[in-house]
């Protein structure tokens, strides 16, 4: 299947439109990243308040987590796309006799090295969050993730290409065509798919799971699967907005490239946030006897930050 995915070339039209959309991406990422640092401080905080212990394991503990672990390398794949961000647009105007046609060159040359970094480390995010959202899911059933996987590994290869062709490409304006552009979308396409699946298996797993609780049970669950499916919804309608933009072949691509790389972080670390803010609110509450069969057997004391970790199919019934 060919897509002609082609951003309009340089013209008129388009001096007129790219350094105000740099601006507005600017701008965007800044906003978006603040939230991310204060979700990322404040779930850490909860995570620190958890596993606060006076002896030098519950210390050891916090740090070797992976919730700690996941979550301080997106905040630092965050950071450096953001300065990245910022670099790229406050360099072209250090000069102040900087013709407008140069300017909107350096924006456009792709093979620059921002942009090569910058879509680096997006896709570094994103598959940090695909393999999250798939140990959230699997529960030691092959099955289960066999298709997810395959989708991650498509996206990895798709990554790993699309970076590399980025790197020779030429400042032309066209830099969405042909291979390149399939490429790109598919990456994109299979990282929402990965995400959706996932998602849908979840909720379908916490329906059948919460048949079988009482409905202080039943209710503490779904609260978990609200937590879930509203944090990941944030990274698939970012995804989703990146694919319009290419099929409708809009230099709003631009923004919706560094929304997605910020929302994915902000998606983990807000589900972080929110399960850290019930933890503190004991919400999680003692699991009741009777639903005892329906939990899977999580091992004592192991730093779980995802309740959903704990849910798992009922074949048969208790």
């Amino acid at each position: 299947m060919n897509i002609a995915l082609a951003v309009p070339p340089i013209t008129v039209e388009t001096t007129q439109s790219v350094v105000p959309i740099e601006v507005t991406s600017a701008a965007i990422t800044s906003f978006l990243y603040g939230n991310g640092f204060l979700l990322y401080a404040i779930s850490t905080f909860f995570l620190a308040s958890r596993s606060r212990q006076p002896t030098r394991v519950g210390v050891r503990a916090f740090y070797l987590s992976w919730e700690f672990g996941v979550g301080t390398v997106l905040f630092a794949i965050v950071t450096a796309h953001w300065i990245l961000t910022v670099l790229r647009l406050l360099r072209p105007l250090q000069s102040a006799d900087i013709a407008h046609w140069q300017l909107v060159l350096s924006f456009v040359d792709e093979a620059s090295g921002t942009l090569p970094a910058k879509e680096a480390l997006s896709f570094s995010a994103g598959s940090i969050l695909n393999a999250v959202v798939l140990y959230v899911v699997w529960d030691r059933e092959k099955m289960v993730i066999v298709f997810p996987i395959l989708t991650i590994c498509g996206f990895a290869a798709f990554a790993v290409a699309c970076i590399y062709f980025f790197t020779h490409l030429k400042a032309d304006g066209a830099f969405y065509n042909n291979m390149f552009a399939q490429m790109l979308t598919w990456a994109v396409v299979l990282s929402f798919t990965t995400t959706i699946y996932c998602t849908l298996l979840i909720v379908f797993r916490v329906w059948r799971v919460t048949r079988e609780l009482n409905s202080q049970s039943g209710s503490m669950q779904r609260r978990a699967v609200y937590a879930f499916v509203q944090s990941v919804a944030l990274n698939a309608l970012a995804m989703a907005f990146w694919i319009i933009c290419f099929f409708v072949r809009s230099w709003l691509f631009l923004i919706a490239v560094d929304m997605w790389t910020q929302m994915t972080a902000i998606s983990f670390m807000l589900l972080a946030f929110r399960v850290g803010l019930g933890r503190q609110q004991d919400l999680a509450c003692a699991v009741p006897p009777e639903s005892r069969g329906v939990i899977s057997h999580a091992q004592p004391g192991r730093n779980d930050l995802i309740a959903l970790r704990r849910i798992r199919v009922v074949e048969g019934g208790t």
